[in-house]
Order: C-alpha cells, then structure tokens, then sequence
C-alpha cells in the first residue's frame, strides 16, 4: 500500500466517525447550558427569591387573615382598597356567633364594625389581617394601621379572635393582635373593654400583662419580655409608633398603669 493510499484511507474513516457522531449525538436544545451549573451568589440568590415572590401579582379572591400578598399586588388592588370598614356581614356573623359575640352581648351587632387591612410582619412579608371592633373607633382602627403598614411598623398577625375559639390566651401566645372579644376583665367580674369593641390588644406575646400583686402574667410565654429595658421585636413603650398614634387619638395604654402593666393594650 502506498503512504498516499494510507493517508486517503486514514481520513475516510475520520469523516465516517465523525458522521456518525452527529447523527447520535443530542439535539442542541437538549445540551445544558454552559453556565447552567453555575454556581449562584448569596445576592443573586436573594434577587431571585424577591423575583419570585413579587410574580403574583394578583389579589386573592377571598380574603383570609394571615395571608401574605406581594407589593404589586397592593398597588394594581389599590391602598386605600386595603384599609376597609364594613357592618357586620351575614358571612362574617356566622364566624362569631357563639364564640366572640353571645346573646347577652352589651354591643348590638350593628354597632360593630369589621375591618379588613394589611400589616407587615417581622419577616418583611405584606399580610392580610381583619379586626371587629365598635362603631365609634373603626376610622382609628383604619387610621393608625394605614400608618403602621406605610411606616413599615411590624405587627405579626391580626386575626380574629373566634379562629382561636375566642380563648384569649391562645391569640397571644400567637403574638395575634385582637380587639372584640366578649369577656370579663383579666380580674374581676366586670367586662372587659373588649366587650365593647373599645380595646385592641397589639403584638400580646412580646407585650405581655402583669398584676404586680400577685405576679398573675398572659400569656405566660411573655415573661422573658417583662424587662423593658431590653431591646426585641415588637415592643411597645413611649417611644414606639402605637403608643404616639393612639394615645393622641385618646386611647389609655395599659403601660401607664400603675398595680398592672398591660403593655399590649390600648382602650378608649
């Protein structure tokens, strides 16, 4: 065999099986990405997830407290669409009838008002919440919780008293801020403010009750937050935005008070 042959041999093979590795090798759709594989930073990561969390920007058809809606969301639903006062609808009555409103309830049902708005709670994340409360502070209710939600003031959940079967021990231990709820006083016989529609309770667990006479604390889970000179989340004092914005509204905050501290509580 000449070395011309050979080489002319040696070259057809090569073509053969280089033909015969585009026919059995994968459409290019199918090969990844060269940078596929790449590895993401922390921020990239962090753009990504905001991404993904601002795609639904649509507004749930029903509102239920609790859930978490995106920034878009708000602004195509409208703001002032999230700060709503309603009389008590047939659906809503059907909610609380025989938990938080009973026969002998001192405040007719058309005397309160519900209450559908947004919060933002510790996380960042944008909530819906609902409160009932009386007629004569529904526009305070909507008021201070409309600068609560455009100052970024935290507040963790705001739910309905009656999806705790209106055990107010259990809304605070849930750190759920609540206001109607008909019962007595902590102590005594007489009925509680919240009877009336005239009280709300704001971030309970971390600004828990205390009656300096017989150490009687709720929830009980808010005792490491009875120093008030230590700094966490969702305190309530003096300086914080809930004691300015309902104490020039009129409100008392059970704060001040001087046998019991009842650092959630605001009562007009």
């Amino acid at each position: 065999m000449t070395k011309r042959l050979y080489h002319i041999i040696i070259i057809c093979l090569a073509a053969g099986v280089a033909s015969c590795h585009t026919e059995t090798s994968k459409p290019e759709s199918e090969t990844p990405a060269e940078d596929t594989y790449t590895e993401l930073s922390e921020e990239n990561l962090k753009e990504t997830s905001t991404e993904i969390k601002n795609l639904n920007t649509e507004w749930p058809e029903e509102w239920r407290a609790g859930i978490i809606v995106s920034k878009e969301a708000v602004e195509n639903y409208g703001l002032e669409n999230c700060f709503i006062s309603d009389t008590i609808s047939d659906k809503v009555f059907e909610r609380i009838n025989g938990i938080s409103y009973r026969e002998d309830c001192p405040v007719k049902r058309g005397k309160l008002r519900h209450i559908r708005l947004i919060h933002h709670d510790n996380d960042g994340n944008i909530r819906l919440g609902e409160i009932i409360c009386n007629e004569k502070i529904a526009d305070d209710i909507k008021e201070v919780f409309k600068i609560f939600y455009e100052s970024g003031y935290k507040v963790e959940s705001v739910r309905l008293i009656d999806e705790f079967d209106g055990d107010d021990e259990a809304s605070m231990r849930a750190n759920n801020t609540s206001c109607f709820n008909f019962r007595k006083k902590t102590t005594g016989s007489n009925l509680s403010k919240h009877a009336y529609g005239m009280a709300i309770d704001i971030n309970p667990l971390y600004n828990p009750y205390i009656k300096k006479k017989t150490g009687k604390i709720q929830p009980l889970e808010g005792k490491p937050y009875l120093d008030r000179s230590k700094e966490f989340p969702y305190k309530i004092d003096s300086k914080d935005l809930a004691y300015k914005e309902f104490t020039k509204r009129g409100y008392k905050w059970g704060g001040s008070w001087r046998f019991t501290k009842d650092y959630q509580h605001f009562e007009k």
